[in-house]
């Protein structure tokens, strides 16, 4: 009787055992897909910033008065990377705080935060680098602007020589006419060359409005990344981001769906087990 009662408990050890490996995989792929929904995010955002760049490239190339639906398009385009922005945000921000909790209890040397850590870590990364790369391009959109303004001044007046820091200080005023107060005017060419010239103005205001936005935003993302992780993991880090977008399998999300239940049920079953064995 006792050889039969020491089986049986050495049987509900062992399922006991396999319950918490089954619970730690389930766990592994929530975290895999999560990784891989918000790295899809990230992808899309940096999809949609080059969007914005071939936009700016055909607003620069056309007369401001034909920019109108190309405006429309940047604004919407604009209005989609914020969303994407805020909820990728919410996903690191969740990605944190688990850490943070799992740092303090059991699972501290656990593979699934190891994985949490690496993710988080090469998508706020990732991001940061596309944001200095849209920063960039930015830049050079301005400094586009600056020349256009230039040669479209020099028409007006041939003996106009404005420095950078001159059409700076044009562009940060907020008079309307700030580019006619000294010109006089002589043609009607000359007039709507000024006119797409305080057009022009408009536009590098407006997108330095936009600009200030996403950086506001962005520098969220940055407060959000971790301290980098040391020895092999930092080397495979982006290996393991681009990797969790191929390990979900179509089935796994329908695993991954079914894992709280599961869970709940393995719950349950260590009571009984406990029962048991008391």
């Amino acid at each position: 009787m006792a050889e039969i009662f020491v089986d049986r408990l050495e049987e509900l050890r062992r399922r006991n055992k396999e319950i918490e490996e089954d619970e730690n995989e389930y766990e592994e792929d929530i975290v895999l897909l999560e990784a891989s929904e918000l790295k899809q995010k990230v992808d899309e955002i940096e999809l949609k910033l080059n969007e914005i760049r071939h936009l700016q490239n055909e607003i620069i190339s056309r007369p401001p008065i034909q920019n109108g639906a190309l405006k429309e398009s940047h604004t919407k385009i604009l209005a989609e990377i914020k969303q994407l922005s805020l909820s990728v945000q919410k996903g690191l921000k969740r990605f944190q705080d688990d850490i943070k909790r799992d740092e303090l209890g059991p699972e501290r040397n656990s593979a699934e935060l190891r994985i949490k850590k690496s993710h988080c870590s090469a998508l706020s990364r990732k991001l940061n680098n596309i944001m200095s790369v849209y920063s960039q391009q930015e830049e050079q959109y301005k400094e586009t602007c600056k020349i256009l303004i230039k040669r479209q001044m020099r028409i007006v007046d041939s003996k106009a020589h404005l420095s950078d820091e001159k059409i700076e200080e044009m562009l940060e005023l907020n008079e309307v006419s700030v580019f006619t107060q000294d010109v006089l005017i002589q043609t009607s060419q000359k007039k709507q060359v000024l006119d797409e010239v305080e057009a022009r103005r408009t536009e590098i205001r407006e997108l330095e409005q936009n600009l200030k936005e996403l950086h506001d935003m962005f520098h969220d993302f940055m407060l959000l990344i971790l301290n980098e992780p040391q020895g092999d993991l930092a080397d495979n880090i982006e290996y393991n981001v681009d990797k969790a977008a191929a390990y979900v399998e179509p089935g796994t999300q329908a695993i991954v769906a079914t894992a709280r239940m599961t869970r709940k049920e393995n719950t349950r079953l260590r009571w009984v087990i406990c029962y048991v064995v008391l």
